[in-house]
């Protein structure tokens, strides 16, 4: 055989097979893992007050609206890398609750049972969300929670 033959026959199969540029096979019958999963957080605070958060230290742009109860209510989507984050701030007025919904389910999201208190007087805790309790004056929280790629997982 000769030499340009066993070097089409090469460049044929590996691309037959699916290998991508670097060499390593790629499945044509599996998704690609997204660098980005679409995560939408939920924050109220309840019986009339207002927070502030940071998410990795990056301020948390607060867009929410007063509700007839009193309630604070404030949702907020962003895309983030699979990975670890935290939140941290403060707030006033009434209980705070954070959850966290998936907005492309089959994509990922954040991951069923990583949402966990740092700090801050937790009332409940839940798989998925988490509500800090009321005091007087300027409370503090911090949370950490991680965003995965597995569909089966996700909040």
């Amino acid at each position: 055989m000769s030499i340009k033959v066993l070097v089409f026959a090469v460049v044929f199969l590996a691309g037959a097979m699916g290998c991508g540029g670097n060499g390593v096979p790629v499945n044509p019958y599996s998704p690609s893992v997204p660098s980005k999963v679409s995560v939408r957080m939920l924050v109220a605070v309840v019986g009339g007050g207002s927070y502030t958060a940071l998410i990795n230290g990056q301020i948390y742009p607060t867009t929410g609206v007063y509700l007839s109860s009193g309630t604070y209510y404030d949702e907020y989507s962003a895309s983030f890398s699979p990975g670890t984050y935290e939140i941290s701030g403060s707030y006033s007025g009434g209980r705070m609750i954070i959850g966290f919904k998936s907005i492309s389910p089959s994509a990922g999201g954040v991951q069923f049972d990583s949402v966990h208190s740092l700090a801050g007087s937790v009332m409940v805790a839940s798989s998925c969300s988490i509500v800090y309790s009321e005091g007087f004056g300027m409370q503090t929280f911090r949370l950490r929670f991680t965003v995965g790629t597995n569909p089966n997982s996700a909040c």
